[in-house]
């Protein structure tokens, strides 16, 4: 499924595995977590490293379903936005 999400990066810093990022996008509803993976696209994984903490991004990307061995049984994320694309609408000062 193709979505579109708006919201705040609010980790300073993505956590790394091999070339796979994870960014935690928040809004009024809640925390999303978007998963950048470097291999598929080394240009927008840069872009997005970028951002500062606090800015307002939009990205499109597709949602994948979590295995059910990695999901949590309580607050359980059954999907990760995964980017296509990426807008900064406002730029924090941080």
């Amino acid at each position: 499924m193709f979505v579109c999400c708006i919201g705040l990066v609010t980790d300073k810093r993505p956590r790394k595995l091999n070339s796979i990022s994870f960014y935690p996008l928040r809004d009024a509803s809640g925390t999303i977590q978007l998963l950048m993976d470097a291999s598929k696209n080394a240009e927008l994984a840069d872009a997005l490293s970028q951002v500062p903490v606090e800015s307002t991004v939009v990205v499109e990307g597709t949602v994948v379903t979590r295995p059910l061995s990695a999901q949590r049984p309580v607050r359980a994320l059954p999907s990760l936005p995964s980017a296509h694309t990426l807008t900064m609408l406002t730029g924090s000062r941080r």
